[in-house]
């Protein structure tokens, strides 16, 4: 059975799920319902993450109460969107994980445009001026059980990649082990952190079995090792070399002609281009 259908992943431009999609219930004079009043007091903090949204439809109404969820990771959350795309990708790409969890991969993503996992929405209401009022919810036990499974396969990866780093001779295959382990341990490290925010005491309960930083560390000292030179023809006064070694050295490499591990090599061709308006070459 999907994933889709067993937790019902919902990003933000995602449709309502089914059963939610009633006509919003009218309310009477004065007469908010609790959950909009007090949130707490029909869906306890214990349980629950919640927020509630207004809109002067159901559609905005919802974009609201996400946001509002949103909120509540984005405050304690960071993402490097470039390390987030290559988690994706190493996960999708080893091959050991099922369609389930892949789909879980993609869509938990916390940024400033959200995607949260597993938000469910209650029933709406409609004040005497049109605007409609909903409740946005993540129930943090099911959540969290989800999240668990997925930390612990990440976990079983990262460990397997650093027995490749470790039994590996070669020093780019060891970089390159020793890089997927530090990416797919980025990704798992911000799992982690929203765990804590969804379940803290199923966080608590987490074993990875390695170390974050030790990992990052052994990918730096490994990176200092693979020396690259880089021989562009027709290069006036190296520019397109400097801007280059640029690229390697955010990397870690170190850019050298003695000795070279790695070497980029190309010829730099520059022509004119025809421009318009007040721009000039």
């Amino acid at each position: 059975m999907k994933l889709m259908k067993l937790i019902g992943v919902l990003a933000v431009s995602a449709v309502l799920l089914s059963g939610c999609a009633g006509a919003p219930t009218a309310l009477q004079q004065g007469g908010y319902p609790a959950w909009y009043l007090n949130p707490g007091q029909v869906f306890p903090d214990s349980r629950y993450l919640t927020a509630v949204g207004t809109g002067v439809d159901r559609a905005q109404a919802e974009q609201q109460a996400l946001a509002g969820l949103s909120q509540i990771f984005e405050a304690q959350v960071t993402v490097d969107m470039v390390m987030q795309e290559r988690y994706a990708d190493i996960v999708s790409a080893s091959g050991r994980y099922s369609e389930e969890e892949l789909e879980l991969t993609q869509t938990t993503q916390v940024s400033s445009v959200q995607n949260l996992l597993n938000v469910q929405f209650g029933e709406a209401a409609v004040d005497s001026r049109g605007m409609i009022h909903i409740i946005g919810y993540i129930e943090r036990e099911q959540t969290g059980r989800v999240y668990a499974d997925l930390i612990e396969r990440n976990s079983n990866q990262v460990r397997s990649l650093l027995r490749e780093a470790d039994f590996s001779r070669d020093p780019v295959d060891r970089f390159a082990y020793l890089s997927a382990a530090s990416v797919v341990a980025q990704g798992n490290d911000m799992l982690v952190n929203q765990l804590r925010i969804i379940s803290p005491a199923q966080a608590g309960r987490l074993h990875l079995g390695y170390d974050l930083v030790q990992i990052l560390q052994l990918r730096s000292q490994q990176a200092e090792k693979l020396r690259v030179e880089i021989v562009l023809e027709e290069d006036h006064d190296n520019r397109v070399a400097g801007m280059i070694g640029q690229a390697f050295g955010r990397e870690g490499f170190s850019v050298s002609s003695e000795q070279p591990l790695l070497r980029v090599t190309g010829n730099v061709d520059v022509s004119e281009s025809s421009v318009t308006g007040n721009f000039e070459t």
